[in-house]
């Protein structure tokens, strides 16, 4: 049998055991919900709102294209670009080149072609082997200063650049004829397999003035409707207007042989002043 102080001592030792059980339990009871809740640090910044937000309002705003979807956008809605080197150039009009100022002056070049001699094989004498002949070479000179321009290509591939054109007329009618082009675009001269398919381009030079010979007999021609009747007698008066042409020249083959023309274009100037020459 215990004795009272006995008991006492047992009974201390039990309650102790129990509290150390108890407090046990409660720890470990505590740990696991610690542990089984959410990491609330990830949410401090961005905390649940308490009531559900109003949707934002729409924006009329074009969206920040990025650097991806900025190069797979369409060609149409890229902004033209343009150049002097030779570049397209996009919705550019062709400017209106300016009024050429000119000169002209009429040179006759003609001169005589000696015959060629030669020695007979068989009598040892001195023979014509060639017979002379006469070079008809008169000659409308024109000399036109240079305006500033700079070529380029469009956007349809059309090489655009300057060239000169010119009328005249006797100095009593009122009739104008005209070269290379008329004021339709068309050539006035036709190109071919037989007349040689040579450009029409009056092109200005690099400096800045611009010499271009033509020989009077073409524009005798070109007066004349190529009928060959028509001349322009000695003392005769012509009057002759340059302008400048801005644009391209294509070749239409409306015929096999000599049938065929070239057209301009493009942007013409006003008709320069009038410069007259006197026929010797």
């Amino acid at each position: 049998m215990y004795s009272k102080t006995g008991r006492n001592q047992l009974n201390r030792k039990v309650v102790g055991i129990l509290v150390s059980v108890i407090l046990a339990i409660v720890f470990t009871t505590s740990l696991i919900y610690t542990f089984g809740q959410p990491n609330q640090a990830q949410n401090i910044s961005s905390p649940m709102p308490t009531t559900t937000p109003e949707p934002a309002p729409s924006s009329t705003r074009t969206p920040f294209l990025s650097q991806s979807e900025e190069q797979i956008k369409p060609a149409s809605e890229s902004p033209s670009t343009s150049s002097s080197s030779g570049e397209q150039i996009e919705h550019v009009s062709i400017p209106k080149p300016s009024v050429p100022e000119f000169t002209v002056r009429y040179i006759d070049y003609s001169h005589d072609v000696p015959p060629t001699y030669g020695i007979d094989q068989y009598t040892g004498k001195t023979v014509i082997t060639k017979e002379g002949y006469h070079v008809n070479n008169r000659t409308v000179e024109f000399t036109i200063k240079n305006q500033a321009f700079t070529s380029y290509i469009d956007v349809s591939g059309n090489n655009i650049e300057l060239y000169y054109n010119f009328r005249f007329k006797g100095y009593y009618g009122n009739e104008w004829s005209y070269y290379p082009f008329k004021p339709d675009g068309y050539s006035t001269i036709p190109y071919g397999m037989l007349t040689g398919d040579l450009s029409p381009k009056l092109f200005p030079s690099n400096t800045d003035y611009t010499s271009i010979s033509i020989n009077i007999d073409i524009l005798l021609s070109i007066s004349s409707g190529y009928t060959g009747s028509f001349t322009f007698p000695s003392g005769g008066k012509i009057e002759f207007q340059t302008q400048a042409l801005a644009g391209h020249v294509d070749y239409e083959a409306s015929g096999l042989i000599a049938g065929s023309y070239h057209t301009f274009r493009g942007e013409t100037s006003n008709w320069s002043e009038t410069q007259i020459i006197t026929l010797p």
